[in-house]
């Protein structure tokens, strides 16, 4: 798994990560990871939920409804709220309080919107893996995330 973590964007090893969490342990902060359900969101999910357990505080799970046609919209939202349920009873088990939020629109602007909200002091994403030319054309929503906040960003590859 790598790590980058904003403002420094240097890779950080899961030893490094350990390191890091036993010995800033007595800092709590408030957690906002965007979740979509994915297979590969897996690894970002108990990312958060090992950060969530280190520094004692809530996590805020976001996901968002991006589809505009209503029929499709009541389908996406179910999904959602079926996967959300599922990432809160996994970290539930683990002893993290545990809230989820649902967003309608741009993932990034309901990230953004929902961390300014709860006062996120970390924003946790995935990076997804797309093409360098999808990148270019299309950029992408961690990197927009961690364009235009002022909090801490994490970007689980």
């Amino acid at each position: 798994m790598k790590i980058r973590i904003s403002p420094f964007a240097h890779s950080c090893s899961e030893r490094h990560q350990s390191f890091i969490f036993r010995h800033l342990n007595h800092i709590m902060m408030t957690t906002l990871l965007a979740y979509d359900g994915k297979p590969h969101s897996e690894t970002i999910l108990d990312y958060a939920i090992g950060h969530a357990i280190a520094y004692g505080k809530t996590l805020f799970i976001i996901s968002s409804v991006a589809s505009k046609d209503p029929g499709d919209h009541e389908n996406e939202l179910s999904r959602i709220k079926e996967y959300l349920e599922a990432a809160k009873c996994r970290a539930s088990g683990k002893g993290v309080e545990v809230r989820t939020l649902i967003g309608a629109g741009s993932p990034a602007e309901e990230i953004l919107a929902a961390a300014e909200r709860i006062g996120a002091d970390t924003i946790i994403v995935g990076h997804t893996g797309k093409t360098a030319i999808d990148r270019v054309l299309w950029g992408t929503v961690s990197e927009y995330v961690l364009r235009n906040t002022k909090c801490t960003v994490i970007i689980v590859q």
